[in-house]
């Protein structure tokens, strides 16, 4: 068993900054859960905490059910992966991957035995001769990677590991890393900024702003149902187009919230709702589809439809969408809300 707890966890830096907020969290044995948020909102001050880099201000941290306020970083049973990598330069690659399992008196056969797994995973096989000299960035990566993994734990804790991959490898790496969780069926915690990596990896994604937990849920709840504006604005590329709108009979002002793949152009239908109209101001073409701008006067939104030549800058479209695909928002609290009836101003 090696779930993880954090209860009423805060750190406060000196000076008063308060990166952490009394945050509560319980991740299931063998979970993999994704801290995703803004740069200096919290997610790798976290990390680092159930680590035990850095101590905690107050509130308490339980792994495998074992109280770990004040216990050393080596006595917790956990790996963790930086965004920087440090490597023996002296040793080859081989000799990096092997370091910890020597240390441990592991037995020679089966060191060679983890050492080559992890290393035909992470296709870095073919580079076990080779010193960290001879290493491109991406290469040394993957190495620090592997020299995490190669030793078995109960947790395994990454602070945005595939910063240094170039796009094709990343995505390469995050089905890895999905394979190896599935085998291992250890507990892992990831921590990034990029929404790719939290929709794709985790079972549950944390979304965390100014130090506190936003919302924490599966990526297509977090997606379809986010519980504020910050976590609507978050996810999702393009990002979700917020546009005013009033509750009748009292004009209360709402956020009306609609994803670009939902908004409609030159809609007929009785049931849409009309939003405005307005010129096309740039037309992105990403092969089949295409993102299109446009300007409504008082917002401007962009949408997602399939590529058009006909859709074009300077076009005049109306713009529209379908009740059910409406997220309603409080304009002062910024809470979702139920709202039966709404118009956009």
């Amino acid at each position: 068993m090696a779930g993880i707890i954090l209860k009423n966890l805060t750190k406060i830096y000196p000076g008063g900054n308060k990166a952490v907020d009394d945050i509560s969290l319980e991740i299931a044995n063998g979970e993999f859960v994704v801290f995703v948020g803004p740069s200096g909102c919290g997610k790798s001050t976290t990390l680092r905490m159930i680590a035990g880099l850095e101590e905690c201000t107050s509130g308490d941290i339980f792994i495998g059910g074992e109280h770990m306020n004040g216990v050393e970083p080596k006595d917790r049973d956990v790996a963790l992966v930086f965004q920087s990598y440090a490597l023996y330069r002296h040793m080859t690659v081989y000799d990096n991957l092997a370091f910890t399992l020597r240390m441990k008196k592991v037995n020679k056969k089966e060191i060679d035995s983890r050492v080559r797994q992890i290393a035909e995973m992470l296709e870095i096989d073919h580079l076990l001769s080779r010193k960290p000299s001879a290493l491109s960035g991406g290469e040394s990566q993957r190495v620090a990677l592997g020299r995490a993994l190669v030793r078995k734990r109960k947790v395994y804790l990454f602070d945005e590991p595939l910063s240094n991959l170039d796009a094709k490898l990343r995505s390469s790496m995050r089905a890895k890393l999905i394979r190896l969780h599935e085998e291992l069926g250890a507990t892992f915690v990831y921590v990034t900024h990029d929404q790719t990596e939290a929709m794709t990896m985790g079972d549950r994604i944390v979304v965390m702003n100014k130090g506190r937990i936003m919302q924490c849920d599966p990526p297509q709840k977090i997606y379809s149902h986010p519980e504020n504006m910050f976590t609507a604005g978050f996810i999702g590329t393009p990002q979700i187009n917020f546009i005013d709108g009033t509750i009748p009979p009292d004009d209360r002002p709402v956020k009306l919230a609609v994803r670009p793949e939902s908004l409609l152009l030159n809609c007929e239908s009785e049931d849409c709702i009309y939003l405005g109209s307005g010129k096309v101001e740039l037309v992105e073409l990403l092969g089949a589809n295409m993102n299109v701008h446009i300007d409504l006067g008082k917002t401007s939104v962009v949408l997602i439809t399939e590529a058009d030549p006909g859709i074009a800058r300077g076009e005049v479209f109306h713009v529209s969408v379908r009740p059910e695909d409406v997220l309603v928002f409080d304009s002062q609290t910024g809470l979702v809300m139920e709202a039966r009836s709404y118009a956009a101003v």
